[in-house]
């Protein structure tokens, strides 16, 4: 299968010719992550239910790599990029999409069950339960995320996943038939559109700590940053 490839001395990101595989590799760590297929859905305005997204065709754009699905008011278009020491990824999408995964949930390839860790409540340490089960949430009140960011959990190394917008997005986790999952879901602002839509993916050291002080380190920065401007 041709791969279209972004690399750097400590990262490299593989897409798909279709964009329905790709995988964040993490030389430094010697891990593999790969976004889980089910988790890549589309909600379209008028339906009650996601969908799974189509395949779709893959360009270069400015040095990145860019994912587009559908056409039209239906069209979906993921950009990712490669900076230093983390994946960048953010959507655009026409009038008839309702809300969007961005992008889908990590898992890590070649090893065995992971856990996931979620800003819910006091923080939640989640492990694989054997059955099915699913929530949605979204940021603050009770049981809402208090950070915009999830972590995954291998044997190896670990994924920390932040949002770079403080609203229009919703955050889902559980279990289905390829493991725990967690990602989040952004919907469009009535007034920007799908201006913010963007998420930032870190491979991090195993563990727990590691997932939070990296954690801790982006809200900080985002903070400071909201305070300049």
């Amino acid at each position: 299968m041709h791969m279209h490839c972004l690399e750097s001395k400590g990262l490299c990101l593989r897409v798909s010719e279709d964009g329905s595989a790709v995988a964040v590799v993490d030389r430094t760590r010697d891990a593999k992550w790969a976004l889980m297929a089910s988790s890549r859905r589309v909600g379209l305005a008028g339906e009650t239910s996601d969908r799974l997204l189509p395949a779709g065709e893959v360009s270069r754009r400015d040095g990145a790599v860019v994912v587009s699905h559908g056409s039209g008011d239906h069209r979906v278009e993921y950009i990712w990029r490669l900076h230093r020491d983390f994946v960048e990824v953010s959507v655009q999408a026409g009038n008839c999409v309702a809300q969007i995964a961005l992008p889908g949930a990590f898992f890590p390839i070649g090893e065995g069950d992971w856990e996931i860790a979620v800003p819910s409540y006091q923080g939640c340490l989640i492990r694989r339960s054997g059955e099915p089960w699913g929530t949605e949430t979204r940021r603050g009140g009770h049981g809402g995320f208090s950070m915009a960011m999830a972590g995954v959990l291998g044997e190896r190394s670990s994924l920390l996943v932040t949002h770079e917008s403080p609203a229009n997005w919703r955050a889902r986790y559980g279990e289905d038939a390829q493991g725990l999952y967690a990602y989040f879901v952004h919907q469009p602002c009535p007034v920007d559109g799908w201006k913010g839509a963007s998420i930032r993916i870190y491979p991090a050291d195993r563990g727990l700590t590691s997932v939070c002080r990296g954690a801790e380190s982006q809200d900080t920065q985002r903070f400071r940053k909201c305070g300049q401007t």
